[in-house]
């Protein structure tokens, strides 16, 4: 190989490795260019809508944040759904304007309520998803703590309240109306006392006698 041949190598060699640099420093330039434009890019403190939704792959709303009308005037609302768009979880309000979160089985019946009773005082209620309530914690018309079991189609089966004098009191239940174990308190002095019924709502012992 003569020396014009050795040169010409030398010097493709010397623009191979020329363009390899540029390559690099182009690449360089670029992603330093795309991170200074993202750290400069500003942050928006609010985000306002007047509705949210967020979808799945499949395009179907999951979460939907809304206002809702009562009377005149507007409340926010959350939904979430699963398959198909069936509700599974609600925040928001009752007709009343008090506070509301109800749970569902997917199938348009209710699991859990938290909420407000007729005098708007709080109320928890367990349902069967069928409409029948389970449990139910609340306060009465005077005020005073409610725990009541039913048996999903109505029936009362244990029930923690007060006497009409505004002592504590507990009943069980046959869930057909008719009451099995009393624990209350006489009037006046007496104390407590525990009352025992058979099926037919017959007295069958009193404690004390």
């Amino acid at each position: 190989m003569n020396s014009t041949e050795q040169r010409m190598e030398s010097l493709e060699k010397q623009v191979r490795r020329q363009r390899r640099w540029n390559l690099a420093l182009g690449a360089v330039i670029v992603v330093g260019g795309s991170l200074a434009a993202t750290s400069s890019r500003s942050v928006p403190e609010v985000i306002q809508a007047k509705k949210f939704e967020v979808v799945n792959d499949q395009g179907q709303v999951v979460v939907l944040m809304n206002a809702v009308d009562h009377d005149g005037e507007q409340f926010g609302f959350v939904t979430t759904r699963g398959e198909g768009g069936r509700t599974l979880v609600e925040l928001g309000v009752t007709v009343k304007g008090e506070g509301l979160v109800k749970t569902q089985n997917g199938r348009g019946g209710d699991l859990v309520s938290l909420t407000a009773n007729a005098e708007g005082n709080g109320l928890i209620k367990t349902e069967n998803g069928k409409g029948g309530t389970l449990v139910a914690i609340a306060a009465s018309v005077d005020g005073e703590g409610v725990v009541k079991t039913q048996n999903g189609s109505g029936g009362v089966l244990v029930q923690l309240g007060t006497t009409v004098e505004g002592e504590g009191m507990v009943k069980t239940q046959n869930g057909k109306g008719g009451t099995l174990v009393k624990i209350g308190t006489y009037k006046g002095v007496r104390g407590g006392y525990v009352e025992t019924f058979d099926q037919n709502g017959a007295p069958t012992s009193e404690i004390p006698e």
